[in-house]
């Protein structure tokens, strides 16, 4: 594999040097050479990616040994099957986009996709059935609820979902939760989404409640009683659960965000649980079944 020490340069190549689409051509060609090329003028670029997605230093070097070895498998498959390099000819998106993918794919490698953290593995079963369905399976708040129904054949609430992400949230740190969130982006991202409140992005899909009718309806009749509970919240009750328990921001990152205080983030979120565990509670008892 190529060496990867590298000089301080600019993005742009100097005078008398390839351009970018030169240079991928050059892969095809004369790999080696153009690797030297590409690392030579990219390796800042690279570096600073991984300095603003929030490593330090030595989290960062970690990380571009991690890229580079990862550019260079098979032979350099990544830069020698690009077909576009940007519409000035640049690998710069590129290279961003990549970078931000395979740190994401560096933390994995490390922690593992399907290995409890310790702390998450000392909390009840419930909440770590939560955990993995939220972080593994990219599922929201209202899908987890749905799905816990289904595999535990009894009642739960959309309450207790909401309790159990509280107590996971509590035992993250933020680097965890970090890798976690890169991983759940990713997941959720690729998941097509039904039902989305289209002024905060908020997406409550339940999951499929097996091939039974009357599961079916009644999971139909909750989705839409939750989405009708939403719409009745304000814009911005509504984004502080979607930055809460879509995103897994912490209470203090929430009110920095909307510019809130964290009492009032905090007493916001129960009384946004509350409004909506009422209408649940409500039509529960209008079609004769028990409350949420």
């Amino acid at each position: 594999m190529a060496v990867l020490t590298f000089h301080r340069r600019r993005p742009r190549p100097a005078s008398g040097e390839p351009t970018d689409a030169e240079l991928l051509s050059l892969f095809g060609r004369e790999p080696e050479n153009a690797w030297d090329v590409f690392i030579d003028r990219y390796a800042d670029l690279i570096l600073l990616c991984l300095h603003d997605l929030g490593f330090d230093h030595d989290q960062a070097m970690d990380r571009f040994i991690y890229v580079c070895e990862k550019l260079c498998e098979q032979r350099f498959r990544r830069l020698r099957t690009i077909r576009f390099a940007g519409r000035r000819g640049e690998l710069a998106p590129w290279l961003r986009t990549v970078v931000r993918h395979l740190a994401i794919n560096w933390a994995w490698s490390v922690d593992g996709r399907r290995r409890l953290f310790k702390s998450i593995g000392e909390l009840p079963r419930r909440e770590q059935r939560v955990f993995e369905l939220y972080f593994w399976h990219g599922l929201t708040p209202s899908r987890v609820h749905e799905q816990l129904r289904v595999e535990q054949q009894a009642e739960v609430s959309y309450t207790e979902v909401y309790d159990a992400l509280e107590a996971v949230f509590a035992r993250l740190s933020r680097d965890q939760t970090w890798r976690l969130m890169s991983r759940l982006a990713g997941n959720r991202a690729a998941l097509a989404i039904a039902s989305e409140d289209p002024e905060t992005g908020l997406a409550f899909e339940p999951a499929a409640g097996g091939d039974d009718p009357e599961q079916t309806l009644m999971a139909k009749q909750r989705r839409e009683t939750l989405e009708q509970a939403l719409a009745k919240l304000s814009p911005r009750e509504r984004l502080i659960l979607r930055l809460r328990y879509d995103n897994a921001l912490s209470l203090v990152e929430v009110a920095e965000i909307v510019n809130l205080g964290l009492s009032t983030v905090k007493s916001s979120i129960r009384a946004s649980l509350d409004e909506l565990r009422e209408a649940l509670r409500e039509t529960a008892a209008t079609a004769g079944g028990r409350a949420c």
